[in-house]
């Protein structure tokens, strides 16, 4: 039950910061461009499961998983800047 919580807190926060940071709230299926559906939620439960597999989880390094998935699918198009939007 601590876990699901912990996935939640994740999740919450990371598309809270999400928002918070401008991200769009839809996402475009011909873009790599993050948003806070796609990929934010997915990084942050797959990054809360790995945490948790690794150390004991929980709510602040719940939080912080949550605001460093965001921030990681804000800035996706800057760490890997070899995708481009054009489709030829």
């Amino acid at each position: 039950m601590v876990l699901l919580i912990n996935y939640a807190v994740s999740l919450v926060s990371a598309i809270v910061v999400g928002a918070v940071l401008g991200m769009k709230l839809s996402f475009d299926m011909d873009s790599f461009e993050g948003s806070v559906l796609f990929p934010t939620p997915f990084v942050a439960i797959g990054l809360t499961a790995l945490i948790g597999y690794l150390i004991t989880l929980d709510l602040v390094s719940s939080i912080i998983i949550g605001i460093f998935a965001s921030v990681f699918s804000k800035f996706t198009n800057k760490i890997f800047p070899g995708v481009n939007n054009d489709i030829n």
